[in-house]
């Protein structure tokens, strides 16, 4: 009862704004012509299919293998953050990486992409985590030099793939509901939160159109 801190609150600013790449921005590292097979080309392909599916996480795009993809044409897992079970139409973007890495002797425990070694035993936790980190720098530090040949000035990092796909989505007026859904957040107050300090445009379109007479 004497506790001098149970009334007490910590204030909190907005949310800064996030990183998150234009349509633009996106397009020019599609047409980025990087040598096939090269860790670039790798690490781009991983980035592209991130975007392109509501950005998935560079940890579960790590660790997708050939049986979360369904014959309906659809991705299918469990998200490693969250243990939730997604599931998305893969749309031809997706589809035409996919057909990049896809082979006749391909098993269904295979990884789709090239980080992880599918001959390594990740039952161990710890190994299976330290491992995705590694991996996840090497892609961040890739990342880095595509921007840099993208001529795009933004740090990017493997998160900003979902800035990107959330800040499109509220500009082409992208329901909060399905928003939710295609992030997979377990309430509409996480997706708000989330969406904060996100995008700008829809603010901005109103401020000009009061100022409008």
């Amino acid at each position: 009862d004497k506790n001098p801190y149970l009334s007490f609150k910590l204030k909190t600013g907005n949310a800064a704004p996030k990183p998150k790449l234009t349509v633009g921005e996106i397009k020019r590292i599609e047409e980025l012509n990087l040598e096939k097979g090269s860790r670039l080309w790798h690490v781009r392909n991983c980035f592209l299919f991130s975007f392109n599916n509501a950005g998935v996480r560079v940890g579960d795009i790590l660790q997708l293998k050939w049986e979360n993809v369904t014959k309906e044409g659809r991705l299918q897992y469990q998200m490693d953050k969250t243990e939730r079970y997604k599931s998305t139409i893969l749309n031809n973007k997706s589809l035409a990486i996919l057909n990049e890495y896809y082979c006749e002797n391909v098993k269904p425990n295979d990884y789709i992409f090239p980080f992880l070694s599918s001959y390594n035993d990740y039952s161990n936790p710890q190994f299976l985590w330290n491992q995705v980190s590694s991996k996840t720098a090497i892609i961040n530090h890739n990342l880095k030099k595509i921007g840099e040949l993208a001529g795009i000035e933004k740090h990017i990092s493997s998160h900003i793939s979902r800035h990107s796909f959330g800040g499109l989505a509220v500009q082409k007026k992208t329901s909060i509901y399905d928003l939710r859904d295609l992030f997979e957040h377990s309430s509409v107050k996480i997706t708000e939160q989330y969406l904060t300090g996100l995008s700008h445009e829809s603010k901005d379109e109103a401020m000009l159109n009061v100022l409008n007479f």
